[in-house]
């Protein structure tokens, strides 16, 4: 059965198929803009304007219909209004498909295919002034499946740990603004993100201090009473694919926590097994 997703923006309808599988897809369309789908599905896509209307990058997001889980097979379409610059109004209407393929007992081997499309109406004072469109192939691949390490020292609230995933679920992913790293130990998780200071990037072999959080990098584990306001963090590697994943990640950090105590150190090393 074919899932009709709704639109965030508006309308659609039908039923699902639910199904779990890695949690977050992550792609590219023919036009080289970027896909993902999780909870919802996002497009961002631009349209080629017959009388030369700059309608620039635009993004639609579709959720199901019934509010559960993304099936196997999908559609959605959207209708919506956009007010653009001197008066003029854009009517959008588009269409979405997709299919996950691949053998469901290998999560990292399932892709996501399908196609979407786009026609938008322009008018100025109720009179049509152009006609935009647009028309692309999609794929997405699973994005945090992996494989990798997690290790800290003690602390005056949490004792030293170390793990790996042979025995728990390690998922990474984000772009070079924010990477959250989440761990899964047993019913317990660890949830670790790294961010530049602002405007900047994560890159490999830089340094990041962190100063209160704020305005210098912020790195936080969410999971544990921990409080550490100050210290910093390298990242050793980091890459991602031409479809915008992250394949790699290796970050070390050392935070003073408390007064004449050892600072906590730690490190994630980290590659995509997708």
């Amino acid at each position: 059965m074919r899932a009709l997703l709704l639109a965030v923006t508006i309308v659609v309808s039908l039923a699902a198929a639910p199904s779990a599988h890695a949690d977050r897809f992550r792609g590219l369309t023919g036009q080289g803009e970027t896909v993902t789908l999780s909870e919802e599905l996002l497009f961002n896509w631009h349209a080629g304007c017959r009388n030369g209307t700059r309608l620039g990058e635009r993004r639609t997001g579709f959720v199901s219909a019934d509010g559960g889980p993304i099936g196997e097979a999908i559609e959605g379409r959207a209708r919506y209004r956009l007010a653009l610059k001197r008066g003029r109004i854009a009517l959008v209407v588009t269409r979405m498909r997709g299919r996950l393929r691949g053998p469901e007992a290998s999560p990292a081997h399932r892709v996501w295919r399908g196609t979407f499309e786009a026609r938008v109406t322009i008018r100025r004072h109720g009179v049509v002034s152009d006609h935009c469109s647009a028309r692309t192939r999609w794929v997405a691949k699973p994005e945090g499946l992996g494989t990798g390490s997690v290790s800290y020292s003690a602390s005056m609230n949490n004792p030293a740990r170390a793990f790996d995933s042979s025995t728990e679920t390690i998922f990474a992913r984000g772009s070079r603004r924010l990477v959250e790293v989440s761990a899964e130990p047993g019913d317990h998780v660890l949830i670790f993100d790294f961010r530049p200071p602002a405007g900047g990037e994560l890159k490999a072999g830089r340094r990041y201090e962190i100063v209160n959080g704020y305005p210098g990098a912020s790195f936080s584990k969410l999971g544990s009473d921990e409080h550490c306001f100050r210290g910093f963090f390298v990242v050793h590697a980091i890459r991602f694919d031409r479809l915008g994943r992250l394949m790699r990640f290796h970050v070390t950090w050392e935070q003073p926590c408390e007064p004449g105590e050892p600072p906590w150190t730690g490190s994630i090393d980290w590659r995509a097994t997708a």
